[in-house]
């Protein structure tokens, strides 16, 4: 902030009345130690640490459990999926399969296969 003081980002502020705000400044504080500060730390294991709809969903690595204030609730906190999560999963599901229409493999002597001819059957 202007006056030195350390925030967390501000669009945290979802979660409540000044809930961004530390005891931290920039004069007093290395700008290292506000890691411990539990807001920032429940902000990152938020980001880390994603609700078990997100972990067992095929577009996890790519969606990341969607915008971190979009998954607060006062009940949960930050254990929740996105409250965008049946678009993003749809956005994700038309991706991968303009990509798959579009991506092709190249083999040895010019032969070019579709993604789909490529790929491993199960």
């Amino acid at each position: 902030m202007t006056d030195g003081s350390v925030e967390a980002h501000d669009v945290l502020r979802i979660a409540g009345n000044a809930v961004t705000q530390t005891t931290f400044n920039i004069f007093d504080h290395a700008i290292d130690e506000v890691r411990h500060e539990p807001r920032w730390q429940a902000a990152r294991d938020a980001s880390i640490h994603l609700c078990e709809q997100c972990r067992n969903c095929k577009f996890m690595n790519a969606c990341g459990g969607g915008y971190l204030p979009h998954r607060f609730s006062r009940k949960n906190g930050y254990d929740n999926p996105s409250v965008y999560c049946d678009d993003l999963y749809a956005m994700f599901e038309n991706m991968q399969a303009v990509l798959e229409q579009q991506l092709y493999v190249s083999k040895p002597g010019g032969e070019r296969l579709s993604l789909q001819e490529a790929l491993p059957r199960a």
